[in-house]
């Protein structure tokens, strides 16, 4: 270890701190850096997000994490999307799928050739195109299919379109890569932060723990969730507020065991009458949720009405979770890099938290590697770009409902949102696409799946296609989901699949 070696120092376990200091910590020997993680006894993860991206594996991935032994440890299950219920109108249901839809037709591509002929076919739906969303309430699951040598380029593949991501038991996630990074050479302290040391440039120089022991570090990294202890408390950042967009500030969490012998691959968003619930089955068991708005219904009536609608025995208290949705400005400032929820906050509906997290641990990872330890300005800009498109999307759910059975969904047609979402739904009604920054998260294949599912436009007569027939089209819808639930009935069963991936992994 040579006099060049810097100290990077991380506050705070969890998912957050522990994801950030497994990747930290990968080849931690070719490295110019140790990694010293700092974890409290005393304070409470909160430990929900328990639902991922198919991105997750850009992290398993990089870690070179074996899928069969994370899977068994984890608790974890396979998701193909995520289900939406009740937010265009109650009974009303579509699924955010993962993956490829459709196939060409005729070197048309099938969402244009769908959108060209709906109003001839009457067709409201694109989720029974996407073969995860077949498979998905199939309850069926295998990894996409390799494409066959001989492919015809004109064939259709549909289990060549799938894609998937998983679900976790967050707390179990959080221990796995402890031990990962433990193992791979970094410190480990259990102690609580009593103070905060600052240079006269306003950098953080120490932290002085509970037992008096003082932690020097080069560059501090804050994953200690909500409260925000060095980013907010000491360095000053605010989150920017957007509760006039995203309203909902409570969530109440709680576990039931799974009853059911049919395990879902997908989680379940469910609209609610002041906000919505989610449902996330995992192997062992299941984790519910009520995310609402205390501005319409109180905690009691909010438990009530979730624990009404719980599909098996609880097993565990609920609890109450209060959050403000907004972001910070500069999430790297000074020395100090915040991730997690201390960076800030937004709904889970499209289970984007955890990837906000190995997303921009992976990016500082990839800038200390280049030995680039002041650049925050990048890390910024991108931070800022990546977080303003996703609360667009998750605005999107809300404020494109067709419902009138309650204030909460009425109020949210007429908020005001924001101008670049605004731009979009313009751009879509003209023209039925939105040009999307290939660097943002959810591509035009993801918006358009809410917009069609909430039935955001009335018609598509504008889109017309002229000279084909509803009824050659109609044949067209017809032919492309049969194929698709054709070889949906080769894949195994989700548990089924899940069960001969452990039994392969402990022979």
């Amino acid at each position: 270890m040579t006099n060049t070696t810097k100290k990077i120092v991380v506050l705070g376990g969890g998912t957050a701190g522990w994801v950030t200091a497994s990747i930290l910590s990968k080849n931690l020997a070719q490295t110019n850096y140790t990694v010293t993680l700092i974890e409290s006894d005393t304070i409470q993860p909160i430990g929900v997000g328990e639902a991922s991206i198919p991105p997750i594996y850009s992290l398993i991935e990089y870690l070179e994490l074996n899928d069969s032994d994370l899977i068994t440890k984890v608790d974890g299950s396979f998701k193909y999307g995520i289900h939406f219920e009740n937010w265009s109108k109650p009974g009303e249901q579509y699924m955010h799928a993962f993956g490829e839809l459709g196939t060409k037709v005729d070197q048309i591509p099938f969402l244009d050739f769908w959108f060209r002929t709906a109003h001839k076919t009457g067709s409201t739906s694109i989720t029974p195109f996407f073969p995860s969303a077949v498979a998905a309430y199939n309850n069926r699951f295998a990894p996409p299919a390799p494409k066959p040598k001989d492919a015809d380029d004109k064939g259709f593949y549909p289990l060549c379109n799938l894609s998937f991501a998983l679900h976790f038991d967050a707390s179990l996630m959080a221990k796995y890569l402890q031990d990962f990074s433990v193992k791979n050479g970094i410190e480990h302290i259990t102690a609580t932060v009593k103070d905060v040391q600052l240079s006269p440039t306003g950098d953080i120089s120490s932290l002085t723990l509970d037992n008096d022991v003082q932690i020097d570090g080069d560059l501090f990294i804050d994953c200690s969730g909500s409260v925000g202890r060095l980013i907010q408390q000491e360095l000053g950042q605010q989150i920017e507020d957007w509760t006039e967009f995203l309203p909902c500030d409570k969530a109440i969490a709680v576990q039931t065991k799974n009853e059911s012998h049919s395990l879902a691959s997908y989680t379940k968003a469910i609209a609610m009458q002041a906000g919505w619930r989610w449902q996330i089955p995992l192997q062992t068991r299941t984790g519910n949720g009520y995310v609402y708005c205390s501005k319409y219904i109180s905690d009691q009536e909010a438990r009530q009405e979730l624990m009404s609608q719980l599909d098996g025995e609880a097993i565990t208290e609920p609890r109450i979770i209060p959050f403000k949705t907004g972001c910070l400005t500069k999430p790297w400032y000074k020395n100090c890099v915040a991730i997690g929820l201390s960076s800030g906050f937004m709904e889970p509906m499209e289970s984007t938290s955890i990837h906000l997290i190995y997303r921009y641990a992976l990016l500082l990872r990839e800038q200390l590697d280049e030995g680039n330890w002041h650049d925050s300005k990048m890390f910024n800009t991108t931070f800022a770009f990546q977080t303003q498109g996703i609360r667009d999307f998750l605005v999107l759910h809300y404020h494109v409902n067709q419902r009138d059975d309650s204030k909460f969904w009425k109020d949210c047609k007429t908020m005001t949102i924001p101008k670049e979402l605004e731009l979009r739904l313009a751009e879509f009604s003209k023209t039925g696409y939105i040009n999307i920054d290939p660097r943002e998260l959810f591509s035009f294949e993801s918006w358009v799946q809410i917009l069609i599912g909430q039935k955001y436009l009335d018609s598509y007569e504008r889109f017309s296609l002229p000279g084909v027939s509803g009824e050659a089209a109609a044949q067209v819808l017809k032919n492309v989901h049969s194929a698709i639930q054709n070889e949906v009935a080769k894949l195994p069963a989700h548990s089924d699949f899940l069960n001969n991936l452990k039994a392969k992994y402990s022979s």
